[in-house]
């Protein structure tokens, strides 16, 4: 039973993660354009918020494709967001949605 607890808590930790962060050092470390191990949300882990602020913005200096990147995905990430709400706020009030048209 621990360890499907363990499972459950990385499960919900990565799920979180792949939610909030667009990966983007990842891809600059594809191009082998960013040298940092982990991401912006990785560095944050078990900090308090000020200094996360303070290292987050070193890393930007350091790396402003970093930044560029980060707002682009992050862009694309919540057009994905809207786009799939999108027909649970477009039906009418007792419609049921299916795939087939009459």
């Amino acid at each position: 039973m621990s360890d499907l607890l363990i499972f459950l808590q990385v499960s919900v930790f990565g799920i979180g993660r792949t939610m909030i962060d667009p990966s983007s050092a990842e891809y600059l470390r594809l191009l082998n354009t960013y040298s940092f191990t982990g991401g912006i949300i990785v560095l944050g882990i078990g900090m308090d918020l000020k200094k996360m602020i303070i290292i987050i913005l070193n890393m930007m200096r350091a790396n402003p494709m970093l930044l560029l990147s980060t707002t682009l995905l992050m862009i694309i990430l919540l057009i994905y967001y809207v786009l799939a709400l999108l027909p649970f706020f477009n039906q009418q009030p007792g419609e049921i949605n299916t795939c087939s048209k009459p």
